[in-house]
């Protein structure tokens, strides 16, 4: 990988039948790949801000960035688009004070989720009353997200949901 790539890849695409895989990016620099609802790809791809969300076509043309400028991403894996690809849901980065502390408080890293109108670059963060908040899942119809985060006090795993 390049010095300073997330990626250090491409995304391809192959049949079902095992045909030939098929380079739909360039220059190792694109990654963490999946489907949106209207049958786009959703990826990352590495920029000199970090990583930006992008979606095209699947066969690789219609490249379109998903914001009209940077937005820091801590994970372009755990993006997703809503249904009517009006809205766009992803873990982001926090400013702390301090890391280590917010780490050991929680038990996760100073990221929490975030929602912004596709191509708006002023995403508002979904505070409540779980400060970090790092895995989640959209519902079907893009309303509602449900959320894990770890117990303080048990150390385990819980599942929220909230309103979008």
């Amino acid at each position: 990988a390049a010095s300073g790539s997330f990626f250090g890849t491409d995304v391809f695409v192959v049949g079902a039948d095992g045909s030939t895989p098929v380079r739909l990016t360039q220059g190792g620099r694109a990654g963490a790949p999946r489907w949106t609802a209207d049958g786009r790809i959703l990826f990352g791809q590495d920029s000199s801000a970090g990583p930006q969300l992008m979606t095209m076509n699947p066969d690789g043309s219609d490249v379109r960035p998903v914001f009209s400028k940077p937005v820091k991403i801590s994970d372009p894996a755990s993006a997703a688009l809503t249904r009517d690809r009006k809205r766009v849901v992803y873990v982001g980065p926090v400013p702390v004070a301090n890391e280590a502390v917010a780490s050991i408080m929680t038990g996760e890293s100073a990221n929490d989720l975030f929602v912004s109108r596709a191509g708006d670059p002023r995403p508002k963060r979904l505070e409540n009353k779980h400060p970090f908040k790092q895995r989640f899942a959209l519902s079907p119809d893009g309303r509602r997200i449900v959320y894990e985060v770890k117990n303080g006090k048990s150390g385990k795993s819980e599942l929220w949901v909230m309103s979008l």
